[in-house]
């Protein structure tokens, strides 16, 4: 029988050839992007149209090269990157105090950190 598969299994293991041609080629990707954009607004200016027609194909280029950007950082997310995150986010908190507090009475078992259904006994 096969184990059921965590979320750190399905980001670190199971698709190594895609997560290494994604980082390689966003790069490449990118500068394509920039110089080509780059080049058709600049002979856009250059020829003295001034139309803005390079505008939507740079645009739905861009808007490729995002999503590709969004599904490279995904595969770099595991557990040891969201417990760090967590921990920056607590530490950077205006209310840390609150959150400690939360924390100390999750711990001791505190009636106040159930969910209401189960504190009142009703379904």
């Amino acid at each position: 029988m096969s184990e059921p598969c965590t979320p750190s299994a399905a980001t670190t293991g199971d698709r190594p050839f895609a997560r290494s041609f994604l980082a390689r080629s966003f790069a490449a990707h990118f500068w394509l992007w920039l110089s080509i954009g780059g080049g058709l607004f600049l002979g856009d200016v250059l020829l003295d149209s001034l139309r803005w027609s390079p505008f939507w194909p740079v645009s739905g280029w861009g808007l490729i090269l995002g999503v590709h950007f969004l599904f490279l950082r995904a595969g770099k997310v595991d557990d040891e990157w969201v417990q760090e995150r967590s921990d920056d986010l607590k530490l950077r908190s205006y209310d840390l105090g609150h959150i400690v507090d939360i924390e100390d009475r999750v711990r001791q078992g505190d009636h106040s950190t159930s969910p209401i259904a189960e504190r009142t006994g009703s379904k």
